[in-house]
C-alpha cells in the first residue's frame, strides 16, 4: 500500500520490498514562504466522507495502467485524546487491500500536525509531526529505539523526518474552487528488514491539504530503497461529502 497511515514507513518499506518499478526523481522544489494561510480549517464532523483514486505512476510521470484502486476515508471520531493531544480527528481509510486510520491535530495558528508512527515496528514509539502551513519553518524529528533485528537481537535504530512547506495552490472539485496548502514530509533511516539484514530509506510525501474540507486534496509519495528509487504513488480526491 501507498497511502499514508499515521504517516507510517511500512507503507514505503512494503513498496521497496516488493521491487517496485524503478522511477527517477524526488521533489526539489525549494519551500515557498510566500504563501499566505488566510483560509479557515474546517473541522470535520464525525461521517464526513472523502473518495479517492489511488494508482501507481511509472518511471515517464504516465498513471500504471490497472493499477487504480478506489479509497473511501471518513471522519470516524472527534474530540480524540491521543499522544499528549485533544481534540484530535481520527480518519479511518478503506480500500480493497487495505484500512488503517490517520489522525490530525488542527492547531491554533493553522499549521497541522499528524501523528506518526512505523506500523511493523511497534517498539518505535508514535510521535506528532507538524505540517508547518502557518509558520513555514522547517520541523526536524528523530524517532529512535531499539528493536529486533528479526534473529533475537536488538539494535539500535534511528528515523529521521522533516517536513517542510512548500506553496499554495487552486484547484476546482465539485464545481468549487478550493484553496490547497502543500508541506513536504521526508523520512530517511535504516532499519532490520523483515527478510533479514537491513533496508535503508529515503521517502518524500507530498501533502495537498485543502483547509476548508479539513483533509488531502492529494498526496504524492514516493520513495528511494537503497540507491535506487523504486516506487511512487499518487492519491486523488474525486469527491466529498461534509458532515455540519
Amino acid at each position: 500500500m501507498t497511502r499514508l497511515k499515521q504517516f507510517s514507513l511500512p507503507l514505503f518499506l512494503m513498496m521497496a520490498l516488493v521491487a517496485s518499478p524503478i522511477f527517477t526523481g524526488c521533489s526539489d522544489d525549494d519551500p515557498d514562504t510566500t504563501g499566505t494561510t488566510d483560509v479557515e480549517i474546517t473541522s470535520p464532523r464525525t461521517g464526513s466522507a472523502y473518495n479517492y483514486n489511488e494508482y501507481s505512476v511509472d518511471a515517464s510521470g504516465n498513471k500504471v495502467p490497472g493499477s487504480e484502486i478506489a479509497v473511501t476515508t471518513t471522519v470516524s471520531a472527534n474530540g480524540v485524546s491521543i499522544g499528549g493531544k485533544s481534540d484530535v480527528v481520527k480518519f479511518k481509510s478503506v480500500s480493497i487491500e487495505d484500512e488503517d486510520s490517520t489522525y490530525i491535530k488542527y492547531e491554533s495558528n493553522d499549521d497541522v500536525s499528524l501523528y506518526l508512527g512505523v506500523d511493523d515496528y511497534p517498539e518505535i514509539d508514535q510521535e506528532w509531526v507538524v505540517l508547518p502551513f502557518s509558520s513555514k519553518t522547517t520541523q526536524n524529528y528523530t524517532l529512535s529505539d531499539s528493536i529486533d533485528n528479526g534473529s533475537g537481537t536488538m539494535v539500535p535504530v534511528t528515523v529521521a523526518v522533516e517536513t517542510s512547506y512548500l506553496r499554495e495552490e487552486k484547484v476546482t472539485l465539485q464545481n468549487e474552487e478550493l484553496t490547497v496548502w502543500v508541506a513536504q514530509v521526508k523520512v530517511t533511516g535504516t532499519l532490520p528488514s523483515p527478510v533479514g539484514g537491513t533496508v535503508t530509506i529515503d521517502a518524500t510525501s507530498e501533502i495537498y491539504f485543502a483547509p476548508t474540507i479539513g483533509y488531502w486534496y492529494k498526496e504524492d509519495n514516493r520513495l528511494a530503497f537503497g540507491t535506487l528509487i523504486t516506487g511512487r504513488t499518487v492519491l486523488d480526491l474525486q469527491s466529498y461529502t461534509l458532515v455540519n
